[in-house]
């Protein structure tokens, strides 16, 4: 039905049969090449993660309601991490409609989410969400109170440390996050979720590895 895959920072594709999805395409910030998909779609939850490529058969940022090729999905205007709380809202989350799934994609926001927000993600099936910490993205007692809130199934983590990647600013590893949540974690190259996968009972992590 669709791939959900991490490629670092807070990069994701979505793949379904008739189109990729890319949310934060520019990984330069951490010393990585760009996302580029020729005919997909690419999304940004900040607008400086928007590369703009024209293989991209679209290039969106920013609040409103989106369909592309029979996927639906909504911006939520967001707060960045580092911002005034009271300041411009310059992040975006994204719920995206796939089938009977609802994903959230949260970028490097200020928690917790608001009732507004809660109310646009709606009920989340999967729940992806940055880690790291350090003042710049959600910690893992950050991430914790947002899972609280959405209640998600699935959760995959994201932006956290890991080999291979320099970021901004020092980040968290995936074992503070771990120890924080204390639910089944699954290890996979990618998820894939076929129209006969069972959605976990309970909560399950699903640490993807970076690609």
């Amino acid at each position: 039905m669709f791939e959900i895959s991490y490629f670092g920072g807070n990069a994701i594709e979505i793949t379904t049969k008739d189109i990729t999805l890319v949310f934060d395409a520019d990984r330069s910030s951490f010393g990585k090449k760009n996302l580029s998909v020729k005919d997909g779609a690419e999304f940004a939850t900040e607008e400086r993660f928007l590369t703009n490529d024209p293989a991209f058969r679209v290039s969106l940022f920013g609040a409103g309601e989106y369909e592309v090729s029979n996927v639906m999905l909504q911006g939520v205007a967001a707060t960045r991490h580092l911002d005034d709380p009271k300041g411009e809202q310059a992040s975006t989350v994204f719920s995206v409609r796939i089938g009977d799934y609802q994903i959230a994609l949260l970028g490097n926001i200020l928690g917790p989410l608001t009732d507004d927000q809660l109310e646009a993600l709606g009920m989340v099936d999967i729940l992806i969400i940055p880690i790291g910490g350090n003042g710049y993205t959600l910690d893992a007692a950050d991430a914790a109170r947002i899972i609280s809130q959405t209640t998600p199934k699935i959760v995959i983590p994201v932006h956290y440390s890991e080999s291979g990647l320099s970021y901004e600013v020092p980040q968290d590893s995936f074992h503070e996050f771990a120890d924080q949540v204390k639910a089944e974690v699954i290890e996979e190259r990618t998820l894939k979720v076929k129209p006969s996968m069972t959605i976990p009972a309970s909560l399950t992590i699903y640490k993807l590895t970076a690609q």
